[in-house]
């Protein structure tokens, strides 16, 4: 025999007992802490052997034995009716869905179907006082820790016979227990001492139940293929909540490669992709059910709503053309689509009002460019202030221009830029050909730089005004007109 010391484990959000309140229904065994330690001791015996891989994989196993009650529960609905009925009928689905290898999710089912075993081989779980139970789990979470084991080899069991031996050992001591509970000495007796038996009895009777259904076949019937499709389908949901695709396919395969694929399993299937948003993938498996049945409703408004989906995910970054595309799609796939009917007649006024607003900009960069050549030609003519007033209303043209449409941004962008540096070449050559100006022309330059700018010479400013001042006093009305854009 090998002796072993199991070590207490935490596990997340575990209770020192395993309801609050007065009596736990008779399928409640040991605590949470307890049961995992159980688990996952009888996993590092049976992982020691070459052939079995559940060291490595022994989070997994955790993972089954810590299931949530109400999780639990769903996938065995059996346990709280015929507890050993549920162990030996997912020991049959186990052999039957046993591949050449130990996945993630097998590992899992068969920490779930440890819980089972470690719980229905306990001392008071047939029932009997509901506080005193209570009180005697409670305790025994507190001493895991320090129990010893002691290992038997291991055997492969017949589920009827092994656990009605198992039971009546492990209820042998029920009655001392509720006894010294009741008269005071709790914990300090019977329980105590009988504690590492009791926890090894457990231990052991799970690693029997896993040896069994990891070497050999079920030699009474097969689990049938409604509950090899549950399988696949609780694998197909665990990998694509851990987020292991590789793993999920396979499991997908593995359904196929067993003859187990049928149109509800592909749409169930399908629809497991889509509620963990792999679209693209579920619609693979949508497709295929509508190549044999075109008119299959549910399937349609699975195939419309993803595309609705790509559509609103597209208008989010305003992506029209996607968006309008994507709800078309939706819209060949189902006629009656309301929601995509609404929401591309949406879009479309979103492009229109787009489509306007892209034409106002390229308007107001033509405005500009045509303004930017009448001021050239205005300083050709050395008609500085009228050139300099143009170029002003060019600026102002581009910079209506807003950064929504890029090209169009970087023309306007471009455009002001050009403005303002030609605006300072024409002043300047307003300064350095003030003496050669003649005319009212230069008098009106000269008033209204004036007032505009500044900066320019007072020299500058002097010699301009002298120039034919008679000459500039009689045509200065009609110069300013023509001056003005």
């Amino acid at each position: 025999m090998k002796f072993i010391r199991i070590q207490r484990m935490a596990v997340a959000g575990s209770a020192a007992v395993l309801v609050a309140a007065g009596v736990c229904p008779p399928a409640d065994a040991w605590g949470p802490v307890s049961r995992s330690s159980m688990v996952t001791a009888a996993a590092h015996v049976l992982g020691q052997d070459p052939a079995f891989t559940l060291t490595r994989l022994s989070r997994y196993v955790t993972l089954g034995a810590d299931l949530p009650q109400d999780e639990f529960d769903q996938l065995h609905p059996l346990y709280r009716v015929d507890p050993v009925g549920a162990i030996q009928r997912e020991m049959v689905l186990l052999q039957s869905m046993r591949g050449g290898r130990i996945d993630p999710y097998y590992a899992f089912r068969l920490g779930s179907l440890g819980r089972m075993v470690a719980d229905a081989t306990a001392p008071l779980a047939a029932g009997g006082n509901g506080a005193l139970r209570e009180r005697y789990y409670g305790d025994v979470e507190k001493a895991i820790g320090r129990a010893g084991l002691e290992m038997e080899p291991r055997k492969v069991v017949d589920p009827r016979p092994y656990f009605s031996f198992v039971q009546a050992r492990a209820s042998s001591n029920n009655q001392i227990i509720e006894i010294e509970y009741r008269s005071g000495d709790g914990f300090d007796g019977i329980a105590h001492a009988a504690l590492p038996a009791d926890a090894s009895r457990s231990v052991n009777a799970v690693a029997d139940v896993w040896y069994t259904v990891l070497t050999s076949r079920a030699a009474a019937f097969e689990e049938p293929d409604a509950a090899k499709r549950d399988y696949v389908l609780g694998a197909i949901a665990f990998y694509l909540k851990h987020k292991n695709s590789a793993e999920a396919e396979a499991s997908y395969a593995s359904a196929q490669e067993l003859g187990l694929m049928d149109i509800n399993l592909r749409k169930t299937i399908g629809d497991l992709f889509f509620e963990h948003g792999r679209y693209e993938r579920s619609i693979v498996e949508y497709r295929k059910i509508l190549a044999d049945n075109p008119g299959r409703r549910d399937v349609i408004e699975r195939v419309a709503r993803y595309y609705e989906i790509t559509g609103d995910d597209a208008l989010k970054l305003d992506k029209l053309e996607a968006a309008r595309e994507a709800y078309g799609k939706a819209l060949e796939a189902d006629k009656l689509h309301s929601d995509a009917q609404r929401k591309m007649l949406n879009v479309e006024a979103k492009l229109y009002a787009r489509d306007e607003r892209l034409v106002a900009q390229r308007t107001s960069i033509e405005q500009a460019r045509a303004l930017e050549n009448r001021a050239e030609e205005a300083a050709d003519r050395r008609d500085y202030a009228r050139a300099i007033a143009l170029l002003r209303d060019a600026e102002a043209r581009y910079a209506e221009v807003t950064d929504e449409f890029p090209l169009e941004a970087k023309d306007a962008s471009t455009g002001r830029r050009t403005m303002s540096m030609r605006t300072k070449e024409i002043k300047q050559q307003l300064i350095d050909n003030s003496a050669s100006l003649s005319g009212s022309s230069a008098a009106y330059d000269a008033r209204q730089l004036a007032g505009k700018n500044t900066t320019l010479g007072q020299d500058a400013l002097k010699k301009m005004l002298q120039s034919e001042y008679t000459g500039a006093v009689r045509a200065l009305g009609s110069q300013m007109d023509q001056a003005k854009p």
